[in-house]
Order: C-alpha cells, then structure tokens, then sequence
C-alpha cells in the first residue's frame, strides 16, 4: 500500500537579503506547484578571532531571520508545510549537504554588474556544482513567477 503523502522537498538558501527573497518566492511557489514542504535554510560561518566572540549574538540575529521569514510565508501561505533551520558552516558547505535530502534547491543571485562581472556568485557556483539535486538560481532582475 502507498500513501499520498509527498516525499519531495523544496531546499532555499536564505539569508534575509535581496536575492534570498528572490529565491524565497520562487521556491514558495515551486512548492506549491508540486505539494511539497518547504524548508529555509541559513548558514552561519564559523568565525575567528572577534567574530569567535559574537558568534551567539550572530547566531541569535540568523535565528530571528529565519523564524520571521517562516512565520510570513505561513500566514501567506498558511496550507503550505515550511521550516527554517540555522545551521554553522560555510554556506555552500551547508547548502550541499542539506541538497541530499531535497529534490530541489533554490538560491538567489546577488545583482552585479553584469558587463563587468556577469558570474554566478560563489555560493550559487559551488552549489550548482556540487549538489545531489537539481538546483534553480534566481537571477536579480526576477519579479514574477516559476
């Protein structure tokens, strides 16, 4: 006997910014369309020196980011399943390991000048590399849907 419920799962690097609810709306959507949860994740870099000292405060900020971009897809979107998980490591680093349970991963593109540097960035680059996954890279000049 199978069951209905859905095993897929829709992976977002976010990081609060721009191009992270770039990637935030389309991976909303994506979700939607297939029926599948949603889960945000934010990667923390382990620091040194200074950085070693508020790597709570940073921490608790990452925390506070997350659960708020939580908390609104779901009064947006209040049927569909989502998390946000923190997590330390170097973000691509994260990013990659986290793919080997997701059957999608979306990541935004910070806007560069795209005559003088028209490269993915290094996140979205070693991601699209290295990941078990397909992965989607929302460019900066996205505004509608999937």
């Amino acid at each position: 006997m199978t069951d209905n419920v859905s095993h897929t799962s829709v992976l977002v690097g976010f990081d609060g910014s721009a191009g992270a609810q770039r990637a935030l709306g389309w991976a909303i959507e994506a979700a939607r369309r297939a029926g599948a949860p949603l889960r945000l994740l934010m990667a923390v870099p382990v620091g040194n020196g200074s950085h070693q000292d508020r790597y709570h405060e940073v921490l608790a900020a990452a925390q506070e980011i997350v659960g708020l971009a939580v908390a609104e897809v779901r009064l947006g979107e209040p049927w569909l399943r989502v998390d946000g998980t923190v997590r330390r490591g170097r973000p691509a680093d994260v990013l990659i390991r986290a793919a080997r349970d997701a059957d999608l991963v979306v990541v935004g593109r910070r806007r560069r000048h795209e005559v003088m540097d028209p490269r993915l960035g290094s996140v979205s680059t070693d991601v699209c590399a290295h990941a078990h996954c397909p992965v989607v890279v929302v460019p900066p000049e996205w505004a509608g849907r999937p």
